[in-house]
């Protein structure tokens, strides 16, 4: 996150690198950063003439650097942005686009060339979301002309602030238990969050505040949702309602291996906290020992409470 608002800041001051690589399993700060770019170097009348999308795999490198080299039209820069970026991994086959003959210290040399002196008046973007080996000669000659950018998967409580911003940002507030189950289902995934954060702030225009109770309630009701309330309605021995979404998980055809994986996953777990307790592990120490979502963590903590050793 502080990756993406760094770069935000930086377009905002006008300081703009003429290349950068983005990296990393962070799609939608990722993509959002490139959104950024575009918005700010091809946003103005000319922008379609200024803006150049390569496809990595399709082109060779000399395209690359050819769409870099090209002066911009009635603008100040122009934007190229290669997307799936295979030059800075660790090996790196014949390009795609490649004729035999052309080998990897070729496309290299031509590529380190360009980056000694990248032409000042285009922005070039590699993005990838593989790993990029940082010691590679290619790597450094882009940190050493510009910047190189690794977006992380945003957890914990920089996520919760996030989550939180979005929802103020609209206008609105959500109750901690409600912010807490909504990133329990959505595997914090940003870009899903987004979404339903979207949506949960236009259902009620004049509601200032979401309770946990109306954020269950509009959530999208997802295979991945139902399954976390199935595993809870067995670990707070609801059998009925157990029943009930299991039944219909199995009518929407929802594979039965994967809802008796989730379900021993969950057994598991709440064993491993009734463990947990007798070695004396306190209550904000059984999220980070478990490997769940502290939400999560306080649901198996009162569910433990409903089974003995014995019958686990």
């Amino acid at each position: 996150m502080k990756v993406y608002q760094a770069l935000v800041n930086s377009i905002k001051r006008e300081v703009i690198s003429p290349v950068y690589l983005f990296y990393g399993p962070e799609t939608y700060l990722r993509d959002k950063a490139v959104e950024a770019l575009k918005k700010y170097v091809a946003g103005g009348d000319q922008g379609e003439f200024n803006l150049t999308i390569l496809d990595a795999t399709q082109v060779k490198i000399y395209d690359v650097i050819d769409a870099a080299n090209t002066l911009p039209f009635f603008a100040e820069r122009r934007l190229v942005i290669v997307e799936n970026t295979p030059y800075f991994k660790n090996k790196r086959k014949k390009d795609e686009g490649e004729e035999e003959g052309e080998h990897q210290e070729d496309w290299e040399a031509s590529l380190l060339k360009y980056l000694q002196e990248p032409n000042p008046a285009s922005c070039l973007v590699f993005v990838t979301g593989e790993n990029v080996n940082s010691k590679k000669k290619i790597y450094k000659a882009v940190e050493k002309a510009g910047q190189c950018l690794e977006f992380t998967p945003v957890k914990g409580k920089e996520m919760e602030d996030w989550v939180s911003s979005r929802f103020q940002k609209r206008g609105k507030k959500i109750d901690q238990n409600a912010l807490q189950y909504l990133l329990s289902v959505n595997n914090n995934d940003l870009g899903i969050l987004d979404s339903e954060i979207e949506k949960l702030c236009m259902l009620d225009l004049q509601k200032e505040r979401l309770s946990l109770e109306e954020v269950k309630l509009a959530a999208s009701y997802s295979v991945e949702a139902s399954v976390f309330d199935l595993v809870d309605c067995i670990g707070e021995r609801r059998s009925n309602r157990a029943i009930e979404l299991l039944r219909e998980m199995l009518s929407q055809g929802e594979p039965p291996i994967r809802l008796l994986i989730m379900i021993g996953r969950q057994l598991r777990l709440i064993l491993a906290v009734k463990s947990l307790g007798v070695e004396g592990y306190a209550q904000n120490q059984l999220a980070a020992a478990l490997g769940v979502h502290p939400y999560a963590g306080q649901k198996l903590l009162r569910q433990s409470k409903n089974f003995s050793q014995e019958q686990l």
